[in-house]
Order: structure tokens, then sequence, then C-alpha cells
């Protein structure tokens, strides 16, 4: 696919991503989903945990599915409906699980940070997202200042909708503007002009939210590089405080709806690249932070100043300057997690009601973090958040000696290093400024589990 415009990536990324590829996994969690097991649900029971041991806040994750229409580039969990009344006995279960987990021990602890997600969060009425955030308040304590962001689809919200949102508590919001360019859009079925889209982000950003963040696609199919430059071009002038660069996912065997494009449509991985590259300097000429592979956020950002300090962390909710919690999930395909334990909820309604209906959590599998899968992680998250991995910090975590325990995963970051992408000396690993674009492929060399990552490219499981 050619583009009329000049590339901004040196020759040895565009050779190394021709050979090495992109990865899609976020990273987000370690060991990934595809590891969870659900022998391991008993032990993973979040009524069971150690109190004693746990952090001393709380995150919740709350996940709406609903969608009224399918987007040929979203991989989420979701189900499709214009039938109002499947929706609304989805929040009944959802009010039972959020009583569930209150009952249970570090409940009581203060929530600083919440995501809701889906599907469409705001496929729902303002009155039944205010139904939800009551049955929350009953349950748990929200600190005043804290983190609580909701995802919008532009095409389901009006500007009385903002107000509404930050007047319930939300303190962030996330818009998802895939494309501005129409023939895109359309390809991938999600009708939305673009005068609709700029106009739900000055709304937004006119409601006075700690932070108004937007989503966007690169790589989707019929999108050039010219085409998503003038795209983000367009959502920059409007200055948001994040912008979060997302790759898609083509996976058609796995995702039927992606099954009619043709293979000359849908740019390769080395194009994709560019586009990336070439986002990378708009932003940063606009004086927007990149503080992580595909996060970008204005300098007033409080995530801006917890990346320049350190203190930003990453996790299943993405960035986050509140530091480290543990998570509980609540909803269909929900992640809980503790520093020690993953547990994800039932995929499917119908194991999820059947689950709460006996008086179960709808917990369906998990896993309890090996020794080694904590290593890697912590390995990871430095990565992600600081760039930059001391060999005496892990040793000092994990008690082992991380030249001779990653001698293999060493001589693997040697093609990131011949590209200028990372610098291997010090006894550190140091990602350079364009590594970053790089930090996942970076991760999964420390990934013991990427072959079974490979066996199910393209799958997203993550909420």
């Amino acid at each position: 696919m050619s583009t009329s415009v000049p590339s901004s990536v040196p020759a040895p990324e565009l050779a190394l991503a021709r050979s090495h590829g992109r990865v899609s996994a976020r990273y987000a969690a370690y060991p990934p989903l595809q590891a969870f097991r659900a022998e391991c649900r008993e032990a993973l029971l979040l009524a069971k945990r150690d109190p004693a041991h746990a952090a001393e806040a709380l995150a919740l994750y709350v996940h709406m599915p609903f969608c009224y229409t399918a987007c040929s580039f979203c991989t989420c969990v979701k189900t499709v409906t214009h039938d109002g009344g499947k929706a609304s006995r989805y929040l009944d279960y959802l009010e039972r699980e959020i009583a569930a987990h209150a009952g249970m021990p570090g409940a009581a602890r203060p929530v600083t940070r919440m995501a809701w997600g889906g599907g469409t969060p705001t496929y729902y009425t303002m009155l039944q997202l205010r139904r939800v955030w009551r049955a929350l308040r009953r349950h748990f304590t929200f600190v005043p200042d804290g983190e609580y962001s909701i995802e919008v689809d532009p095409r389901t919200v009006g500007a009385a909708s903002f107000l509404e949102l930050r007047d319930m508590g939300f303190t962030i919001v996330g818009l998802t503007v895939p494309d501005l360019n129409q023939r895109v859009l359309d390809g991938v079925a999600r009708p939305q002009l673009r005068e609709q889209s700029l106009g739900v982000i000055s709304a937004a950003l006119y409601a006075g939210f700690r932070a108004v963040g937007v989503d966007m696609l690169y790589g989707l199919p019929q999108q050039t590089a010219a085409s998503f430059i003038d795209t983000l071009a367009a959502i920059i002038a409007m200055q948001p405080d994040r912008i979060i660069l997302h790759d898609y996912v083509h996976a058609p065997r796995r995702y039927k709806a992606q099954r009619q494009f043709k293979p000359h449509e849908v740019p390769r991985v080395p194009e994709r690249f560019e586009m990336l590259g070439l986002a990378v300097d708009c932003l940063a000429s606009a004086g927007y932070v990149h503080i992580g592979p595909d996060c970008f956020v204005r300098g007033a950002d409080p995530l801006a100043a917890a990346h320049a300090s350190g203190r930003v962390h990453f996790d299943m909710m993405g960035y986050s300057a509140a530091g480290a919690t543990d998570l509980v999930g609540i909803g269909v395909s929900a992640v809980s997690a503790t520093e020690s334990t993953y547990a994800q909820n039932e995929i499917e309604l119908g194991a999820y009601y059947e689950r709460l209906g006996v008086g179960e959590l709808p917990i369906a599998r998990g896993i309890a973090l090996a020794p080694d899968d904590a290593v890697r992680r912590a390995v990871m998250r430095l990565v992600l958040c600081r760039g930059r991995v001391a060999y005496a910090d892990i040793e000092r975590q994990c008690s082992l000696d991380f030249e001779r325990y990653f001698a293999a995963e060493l001589e693997a970051l040697k093609p990131y290093a011949g590209a200028g992408l990372v610098r291997v000396q010090n006894r550190a690993i140091e990602v350079l400024p364009r590594g970053r674009l790089w930090a996942r492929n970076i991760c999964s060399v420390f990934d013991r589990y990427r072959e079974a990552r490979r066996e199910t490219a393209g799958t997203r499981l993550l909420p």
C-alpha cells in the first residue's frame, strides 16, 4: 500500500518490523489470559485471600458488554443487541456481584481507581448508569480525588451527557475515534461522522474532567498513512489530554466480520509501524509526552508528572498516577488481580448469571503466580513504566543473579540494541526514546508464554 507521506521510521526499525513483526499483547496482565486455568478457580476466589497481604487501596473495573452494532475492528468481549430488557437484566446481576465482593475481606479499603469499559458503557441511559454508581457507593468507599474513568462511544452521547457523567463522579473519560475518514469508517462498520466525533471531543473537554482521552486505531483496513495523519492532526488540534494509539488486530479466522477484507486492504506490519512513527513525530511536535508504547499525554496531565518522577503504574486498567492497587473485576469477563493472583469471570452471559444465581462469585478461571512469573512481570513493568531495568533492583527484589537468570533473553535483545532501540550496559537495560514504540516487543523477549500467544495470535479477551 503506497502513501503520500514520507517515512519517518529509520531503516533498521523497518527491517526489524519485517523480521520480528509487532507484538499485540499489551502485557497488562502477566501471565497472559491464555495461561489461566479453570482448575485454579477455588484457590483464587477473592473471599479466600489474606487481607494482611493486600494492597492498601482498591481499584474497580466494571464491564458493560452491550453494543448496538459490531465494529469489525473490535476484539473485546461484547454482546450486540437492541433488546433493552436483556441489557437491564444484566444490571440486576451486576448489583448482585457488587454486593458479593463488598462482603469479602479487605473490601473496606478505599477505592482510588475505577474504570467502566465494554462493550459500550454508554449503551445505557444516564439513569441506568446512576443506578450502578449508587450500588457501588452503597458497598465501597471512594476517595474524593480518585481516578474514575468511563469509555464513551461518541455516537451514543450528547453534550449534556458529559455534564451528567461528571456529576456522577467520573473524573476521566475516554472516547473512541478510530478514524475520521468516512471510507475507512464505513469499511469497519463504524458509521461516525467527522463533525460528530470532533463535536463530542469538544463537549467532553468543556465539561471539565480531569482528563479527556481519545483512543485511535492505526493499521485499519483501507487506512493509509496520509489519512491516518490527517485524522491525528484534527484530533491534536482539539487538544485532548491523552491520545492512545491502538494497533488494529487482524485475525479473520477468529473474528468473522474481518473476513470481508481483502489482503491488500489491510496495511502490513511495516506500513503500520510507519504510521506509528509518523504519529510519534506529530505528537512530539504538539507537546505530548510519550509515556508508554501507545500512550501520549499533555504536560498538564497528572500522568506526565507521574512518568517524570518514576511513579507511573501500568496494569489491567492502563497507565495510572495513583500507584499499584488490588483490582476487583465486576461483570462478565472481568479480571480481578492481586500481586500474586489473577482471576477472570465467566465470559458467557449465561454462565455468569448461573453462578450468581446460586450465590457464587462468577469466577471461571485464573492463575496463581509462580516465582518465575513474578520476576518476569517485575521486569516488564519496569520496561513499560520507567523504560529502564537495573539488574540490581530485580536481584534485590527477587534474590537472583540477573545476567545468569536471563542469559537467553539478553542475547535475544541484541537485534533491538543493534537497531538503536535499547542500550544494554552498566548492568541495566535502557529503552531509548525510539525504543518506547517497541516496549511490548521488548517485554515479549521475557515472556515465557509467548509461544502460546503465537498460537492464539490476534485474540484479546481482556475487558
